[in-house]
């Protein structure tokens, strides 16, 4: 057993463990329908170990486990993309301890507070559809998307919906591109 440090109290929280996993099987079926941009299946496990370490105890790590199935197709830049997370309890278990966590501080340097994980995982369900239009160039890929996201914790049920507009430019293409068209 460690030695309590001066002034800290036995059992005092001063470290979260955290380790995530992921395991699936994916299945691209673009070959069964070539004419699509995008066809894919995938079906795993998604979860997390974590423990709260406390001076002078012992604590073990909580399994957090969870099931997922993601599908995404892709037509002529139109796409769709639904990803669905189901588990006993939701992840980061410790989650509701979090904002009564005391941070050890000295008088010089105070620790940031908790990573508190992906907030739409702490749902015991979870449901994410993605519809959006992509459009693309030798140069330039741009997509605006709307993200509809449903949460439960089996009694209750939440959602919400994020917009987004995203331009991903590839820098050594578009200079390519700048410099045919210069040199003609």
């Amino acid at each position: 057993m460690a030695r309590p440090i001066k002034g800290i109290r036995h059992g005092s929280i001063y470290l979260l463990d955290r380790l995530y996993y992921q395991a699936y099987v994916k299945s691209d079926l673009l070959n069964s329908a070539p004419f699509m941009e995008a066809l894919n299946f995938s079906v795993g496990v998604l979860g997390n170990l974590e423990r709260l370490r406390r001076i002078g105890i012992a604590e073990p790590f909580r399994i957090s486990t969870g099931l997922f199935v993601e599908s995404h197709v892709q037509f002529k830049g139109f796409g769709v993309s639904d990803l669905f997370f189901a588990s006993k309890h939701g992840e980061d278990f410790y989650y509701s301890r979090y904002a009564k966590v005391n941070l050890i501080c000295s008088k010089d340097y105070c620790p940031t507070p908790i990573y508190r994980g992906v907030p739409f995982f702490q749902a015991p369900l979870y449901n994410r559809l993605d519809i959006y239009y992509e459009f693309r160039s030798s140069f330039a890929k741009i997509r605006t998307q709307f993200v509809y996201n449903l949460m439960s914790d089996y009694t209750t049920t939440q959602d919400s919906y994020q917009v987004y507009f995203t331009v991903a430019l590839d820098s050594y293409d578009l200079l390519n591109f700048i410099l045919r068209k210069v040199h003609r």
